[in-house]
Order: structure tokens, then C-alpha cells, then sequence
């Protein structure tokens, strides 16, 4: 029984959706005796480690569902998702894919049903659809046969995301408010302090989140920035961590305040949160958590230093929303916010995340950066290859806030002659100095066989110059692996944030004359677009100019982005 030569052919494997009843069990899940195919959970443990979402739809009741898996010793944590209901099997496959945004040609559907199969292809023609007979070939697909094991920890977190997001689509239906809404997502929020060994965690989050911070602090490397943290704290100053949960699945650390205290009043001096922190409401739940805490220790007058910046207009609402002050600048020319509060009652500000005690600190960076370089661009990269880095010396995005995640990292490019470039030394990082613009001193043409822009572009004056600079370094048969922030992405500056380039636009910039697209992703909706991933490959060698300038886009005046399709 052979595989189609879609699926044998396949650039990316997300997802697998099984069926249990003649699929993953050898007969009924309504049998009294359930028999459980050995061979068939074998392959679910292969793609599990591999990093591929592995999901089960049944029509079910999902406590049915769970008791069996349970009674035949099945580890449920080998499914980022078990949908069990009435519905379709075809309807729930369409909110899976919507609420993930798993493309169709990126999903397998198994069912032993014949009924169901057809139904599927026929909603679904770009899903493959496979008999459960056919499971056994799927390690043979030769994009899931390159893929290597992946950690726990990255599987988990990836696993988190995509669970947050299900549950939030599955329980929008049938809720009458966003109350009742936030309530079902069963949302836990922890601020406390940390240990002194999880410090440098809070460092690492300080120095390399700007997307919600509120005094950024200017510090040449994150141990200048431990040791004064150090300092912060001998002195009498507190730390407080911020974690959070969502249906009993971490996000991990999200946020961090430092606070000072003089008798009955108190000042925030700094506070940060990560992107993995937006749209949930944690920031205002956090910061009445933290002014509860306060109160209790007797201050009753807090001081709060926000940085003038479009970047902080969120916090500046979220301030209006608690009635903060706005009291003047402070001598670094910073707003000054205060607010009493004696008589304040943090349960009344989102009263459905709950607070727990509980203190989760991982922090994987951004999954979905990761997942992406690991499933598209890890595989392309050979041993002895020229690869260069740009703009990437503080490293958030991939994961090397974490040291594990960082040891994986560079064990992966050990093997290849690589280089970080930025606009200034890093201490500990060893990176090249100079502008991605410009890049004539440092690589000849043709040099590279991989040129990375990892968050690059939309910091950038001119970054079609560094476009040019990008395909010019190239080598021909050689990769270029592109992220960049999409139009819902808040304003971020570090140091400037110019533009939001979108898949259109990204891919109009390196013409197919010149270039072929290998891989391209996008994260959230259309109407919603968080980042675009994209990996081209060099065909032949680029014109001097390859894109003058941009055209079309809409400028924001408010924020002073300019924004492309």
C-alpha cells in the first residue's frame, strides 16, 4: 500500500491527526476488552520526539476517551490535543487547522472509516489522508526522516502553545462573555520572588526583552546587568518573577518587576514582560498582584518610571486603566506615574486568572521561531558550511535564553564555520561589529552558504539595503532564512522599529527569477499575522540592485511604522 507522491514529496510535516477505533486500538474504544495497536503507538512515539504535533479526533466523550488511554497505560502527553465529541469529524478538523493555522499540506489525517477518509479529501484537498494501514510508513516520509530528536522542554513548550490556542477556540463556543471565557481558559498568574540561583534567568529577561518594557535598562552584557541586579537586591530591593498557565499548561517566565521600598512607600524601577505575554491580560493581573502585595507589606504610595517611548503606549493604558498618576518626567527625563494604594483590591482587576503560588521559570524564546528553524532550516545546514548571523548577538529569538536550549544550538552549528554580526560587541558572544547594510568590508560575493535575518529587517533605516547586502554574500544553490514581525506585532524598539514587512511584500523583495521559495510560514491569522518564516534559495547571481525601496506602504503616524502586505 504505497503513499502518495504529495506526501513522499512533502516540504513540512506538522501534524498528525489519528482516529482511535480501528486506528490506534484494534477494534472499539466502546469494547469491553481494548486491545491497543503496539506497532501503530510506536510510530505516535517516533513523530512525538520528532517535534510533530500528534492529534486525536474521536466521536466521543472526551472522559471516555481519556479513561481508555489511561487503562491501556497510553501517556496522554504524547497528544498535544485529544478532540473528542459529536461533531463531524471533517468540522473539527477545520477548527483545528483555523485555531492552530496548520496548512493543509502540512497535516496527515488517519481514520479507518472509508466515509470519513473521502469526506475529508473531498473538504480538505490539500490534506493527506492516509489509512491506518499506511502508519508504518510514515518515519520512511523523507521530510519526517531527517528531522532528529528534539528536548523534552522544546516539545512541551511548543505543545503549550498550540493547546492554549485550541483551548481558547473550543471554549469561544457556547460562552456568553469574555469573562465567562477567561474563567473556562482556567488562566494562573504567579508573581514572587525567585531563588538567587534563578537570577540570571531574570537577567537574561531584562537585557534581551524589549517588547513591553518599562525602563529599559542600557547595559553593555547581561553579567554587568546580573551584577547590578545583585547589587539591587543586597541592598534591599525586591525581584519579583512573573509565570503563568493556561489550562494547567506553562508558558513559563513572561515577565519580572524590581522594586524598591523606603517605609511606607514603594517604587517599580523597572519591569519587563516577553511577547509570549500578549493578549492573555497577564500584564495587568500581574501588576495588581504585585501593588496586592504591597499593600500588605504596609506601602501606601507607589512610584512607577516608565520610559516616553510609542513602544509603552500599552502600559501607559493599561496605568490609565488602574488610575495611575501621571505626576511629571523624572530627572532622566522619564514619566513618573504614582497611585495610593491603601485601599486598593487587586481581586477586582481580572479576578479569573487566578493567582497560584506556583513559580514556573523556563523561557524557550519564541516557539514558533524554533520550531520553524529546527524543522526547515536545521535540516539544510552541512557540515563545513559558511554561515553568518546577522543582527542576532543577544539571541532571544532562538531559544538561547536558556542554557540548555543554547548548548543544543551550538552543537548544531559546531560543525559549520559560523559568525554572529551586530552593530556592537557583545561581550561572551564573540560576534562581528559592523551594519548589516553594509556589509563590503567584512564577506566577499558569494561568500556565504547561509545568510540569516532572524528579527532583523524591521529594525533596520534602510533594510532593503540590507536585502542587497543579503543576496549579494549568498552563494548560488546557497539559503536565505528570513523572520520578521507581522502587522499585529506591537512596536518594539531596540533600538529602532521602522517596519512590519508581510508575506507579499517579503517575497516580491527577492524575485523568482533570482530566487526560489523554499519555506514559508505564517504565524496567526490574516487579519491577525504575528511573524512571517521564510527560507529562499539562491538560484543565480543577483544584480548589483535588487530592491531600490519599498512601494505601497501605509504609514502610521501614531506609531511610526510603515506597514506592507
Amino acid at each position: 500500500m504505497e503513499l502518495s507522491r504529495s506526501l513522499l514529496t512533502a516540504k513540512k510535516i506538522a501534524a498528525v491527526i489519528v482516529d482511535l477505533g480501528q486506528t490506534l486500538l484494534k477494534g472499539a474504544i466502546t469494547d469491553d476488552q481494548l486491545v491497543l495497536d503496539l506497532e501503530r503507538l510506536e510510530i505516535i512515539k517516533f513523530l512525538h520526539a520528532r517535534g510533530i504535533q500528534v492529534f486525536i479526533i474521536s466521536k466521543n466523550d472526551r472522559e471516555v476517551v481519556l479513561r481508555a488511554l489511561e487503562s491501556l497505560g497510553v501517556d496522554k502527553e504524547l497528544f498535544t490535543y485529544i478532540m473528542a465529541n459529536l461533531e463531524p469529524k471533517v468540522k473539527n478538523i477545520a477548527r483545528l487547522l483555523e485555531a492552530t493555522q496548520i496548512s493543509q499540506s502540512a497535516a496527515i489525517f488517519i481514520d479507518s472509516n472509508p466515509a470519513k477518509r473521502q469526506a475529508a479529501q473531498e473538504n480538505f484537498p490539500r490534506l493527506h489522508v492516509l489509512e491506518p494501514e499506511q502508519m508504518i510508513f510514515l518515519s520512511a516520509i523523507p521530510v519526517i526522516d531527517i528531522r532528529s530528536v528534539e528536548l523534552l522542554s522544546n516539545i512541551k513548550h511548543r505543545q503549550n502553545r498550540y493547546r492554549a490556542k485550541l483551548d481558547k477556540w473550543f471554549l469561544f463556543w457556547g460562552k456568553s462573555s469574555s469573562l465567562e471565557l477567561q474563567t473556562a481558559l482556567r488562566q494562573e498568574i504567579c508573581v514572587a520572588p525567585p531563588s538567587v540561583n534563578d537570577l540570571y534567568r531574570l537577567a537574561r529577561l531584562f537585557f534581551t526583552t524589549q517588547k513591553l518594557n518599562f525602563n529599559p535598562f542600557v547595559f553593555s552584557d547581561e553579567r554587568e546587568l546580573l551584577e547590578i541586579i545583585f547589587q539591587k537586591v543586597n541592598s534591599g530591593s525586591i525581584i519579583y518573577a512573573v509565570s503563568a498557565s493556561q489550562q494547567g499548561n506553562s508558558f513559563g517566565l513572561i515577565g519580572a518587576f524590581m522594586v524598591s521600598i523606603n517605609d511606607n512607600e514603594a517604587t517599580i524601577e523597572n519591569a519587563t514582560f516577553s511577547s509570549s505575554a500578549m493578549g492573555f491580560n497577564f500584564e495587568e493581573r500581574a501588576l495588581a498582584i504585585l501593588l496586592g502585595k504591597l499593600r500588605k507589606q504596609g506601602v501606601v504610595r507607589v512610584f512607577l518610571h516608565l520610559i516616553n517611548s510609542t513602544t509603552n503606549s500599552n502600559i501607559q493604558h493599561l496605568l490609565w486603566r488602574m488610575n495611575f498618576h501621571f505626576i511629571g518626567n523624572s530627572q532622566s527625563g522619564n514619566l513618573l506615574f504614582n497611585k495610593y494604594i491603601n485601599r486598593f483590591d487587586c481581586e477586582k482587576h481580572l479576578p479569573a486568572i487566578v493567582e497560584t503560588d506556583k513559580l514556573d521559570l523556563e523561557c524557550p524564546g519564541i516557539p514558533e521561531v524554533i520550531n520553524f528553524f529546527y524543522q526547515e532550516v536545521a535540516p539544510l545546514i552541512k557540515e563545513s558550511d559558511v554561515i553568518v548571523n546577522l543582527g542576532s548577538a543577544q539571541g532571544e529569538v532562538l531559544g538561547l535564553l536558556e542554557a540548555g536550549q543554547k548548548e543544543d544550538f551550538m552543537s548544531l552549528i559546531s560543525m559549520t564555520k559560523f559568525s554572529n554580526l551586530d552593530l556592537e560587541d557583545f561581550p561572551g558572544m564573540n560576534n562581528l561589529v559592523a551594519d548589516a547594510e553594509n556589509l563590503q568590508a567584512i564577506f566577499p560575493d558569494e561568500s556565504q552558504n547561509q545568510v540569516w535575518a532572524v528579527e532583523l529587517l524591521e529594525h533596520t533605516k534602510h533594510p532593503w539595503r540590507v536585502i542587497n547586502e543579503m543576496a549579494r554574500i549568498c552563494q548560488v544553490g546557497g539559503y536565505l532564512f528570513i523572520t520578521v514581525p507581522g502587522k499585529s506585532f506591537p512596536k518594539h524598539e531596540s533600538p529602532i522599529d521602522f517596519w512590519r514587512i508581510g508575506p507579499k511584500t517579503l517575497v516580491k523583495l527577492f524575485p523568482h527569477d533570482y530566487f526560489k521559495v523554499i519555506a514559508l510560514e505564517n504565524a496567526g491569522s490574516p487579519d491577525n499575522l504575528r511573524r512571517t518564516m521564510v527560507i529562499f534559495q539562491k538560484t543565480k547571481t543577483t544584480p548589483a540592485i535588487l530592491a531600490s525601496a519599498f512601494i505601497g506602504g501605509n504609514f502610521n503616524e501614531e506609531n511610526g511604522i510603515t506597514y506592507f502586505d
